[in-house]
């Protein structure tokens, strides 16, 4: 049922709603009676997060998804390398008839600024703030305020966090954070209040500031790009698997073995142990040949009667059985499923760098031209949403003025003949 519920908060600013904002659910979590509810005690009070995932374990499965697959790493790490750019500075803005020019500044001229690029490896935090969006959609920064001192930023492995799902005004109030969301039990839980758009950053803590993708429906986590592609990446481990079990076997286990019974019944009878005996060692012989162990002897002796017509009657018969698909075939399946994981990870095809040659390719300028793209215009979301942490949270505590702002620096390639280095930075993402 609906209520009135008076102002709430539905994106970056305060509005008059009605609807009951608790009632909001991640549409990758389930409703009802399929969505697991998590209680959690730290200290005297009771907490409920809201699930990632229907079993609180979803960015654990999909990071150990990730792990088990190569081409999609490589995918991914590219992304990374795409939306690290050159790092991350501090410029001047100004404006020249309506063009943005970005001018790099040094942080002497500004005592709590340069105390604050000290303490803080803006390397480090961009690196691990785009690993974490590009991984899991979601950046989770403990931004750490202490009175007359600069803020400690430190990006949180998003694995370690989760929602309280007590909502005030549509905001999130709490993130906890535990090491051991993927068990069955937790210890040592930390309770981190949010940094939302009312927080007075005067005021001395330890805060929690939850930057996402924005997504319809997904109020609480983000998934990230190629999560959804996992049935695709499930196909290309499994096809390894089908060749390294083919390797081991000589792909030669799909066999028909046929005995005559009575070759049993006659050996069997002179076999110490008796003719079941004989009977199981044989089949046990036959499939240790069949499967291919090193060493073994890949002759099969069939000792033959010869029939009345003169012609040799075998008691031992190995009859292949026709495989319906090819390596061929495995190998054009192989091609599908990288060409839809490529897709899934945002990177344009002929930089994918995944294939035999029919994904990647182009001659250099092309490959720079793509790359270049890549970087203007893939990745300006994602930057954005590191720098709203720096820009709107950070910078205010470090009482700069309006015109100094955090952006990325660009790697522009060139050819040698115009720049002897071969590439220029070139600077983006201010606001």
């Amino acid at each position: 049922m609906i209520n009135t519920v008076g102002k709430a908060y539905f994106g970056a600013h305060e509005t008059k709603a009605t609807v009951n904002v608790g009632t909001r659910s991640d549409s990758n979590v389930g409703n009802g009676s399929t969505q697991v509810k998590k209680n959690v005690k730290v200290g005297e009070k009771s907490y409920q997060i809201f699930p990632w995932g229907m079993n609180n374990k979803k960015p654990n499965e999909m990071m150990d998804l990730l792990a088990s697959n190569s081409d999609l790493i490589n995918l991914l790490e590219a992304r990374k390398d795409f939306l690290f750019g050159a790092g991350i500075g501090v410029f001047e803005q100004t404006f020249d008839k309506g063009t943005e020019i970005l001018t790099p500044i040094e942080t002497e001229k500004y005592k709590k600024l340069h105390d604050f690029v000290q303490k803080n490896d803006l390397s480090e935090f961009n690196e691990s703030a785009g690993c974490h969006i590009v991984d899991t959609a979601n950046l989770f920064t403990n931004v750490s305020i202490e009175k007359d001192k600069v803020p400690l930023i430190t990006a949180i492995d998003p694995l370690l966090c989760r929602a309280d799902k007590d909502l005030k005004l549509g905001a999130v109030q709490n993130y906890l954070i535990s090491g051991e969301w993927a068990s069955n039990s937790q210890k040592d839980i930390i309770v981190t209040p949010s940094l939302k758009l009312d927080t007075d950053l005067s005021k001395q803590g330890e805060y929690i500031m939850h930057v996402k993708r924005t997504q319809t429906g997904q109020f609480y986590y983000s998934y990230a790009t190629w999560w959804p592609v996992q049935k695709a990446i499930s196909i290309a481990n499994r096809l390894w698997d089908f060749h390294i079990n083919g390797l081991d076997t000589q792909y030669n286990a799909a066999n028909i073995v046929r005995v005559a019974s009575e070759y049993f019944s006659k050996f069997g009878a002179e076999y110490e142990g008796g003719e079941d005996a004989f009977r199981e060692e044989f089949w046990e012989n036959v499939d240790s040949l069949l499967s291919g162990e090193q060493g073994s002897n890949r002759m099969l002796a069939d000792e033959c009667a010869v029939g009345p017509d003169g012609k040799l009657t075998p008691y031992i018969e190995i009859v292949p059985v026709e495989r319906g698909i090819k390596g061929d075939e495995y190998l054009k399946l192989y091609e599908i499923v990288m060409l839809a994981i490529s897709n899934a990870s945002s990177i344009l095809s002929n930089i994918a760098g995944v294939s035999n040659g029919k994904v990647m390719g182009g001659s250099g300028s092309e490959l720079r031209v793509s790359a270049e793209f890549q970087q203007q215009y893939r990745t300006p979301r994602e930057r954005q949403m590191i720098l709203r942490v720096l820009n709107r949270k950070i910078k205010p505590l470090l009482e700069l003025p309006n015109n100094v702002v955090f952006a990325y620096k660009n790697i522009i390639l060139q050819t040698l003949d115009v720049n002897p280095t071969g590439t220029q930075k070139t600077t983006s993402n201010a606001s």
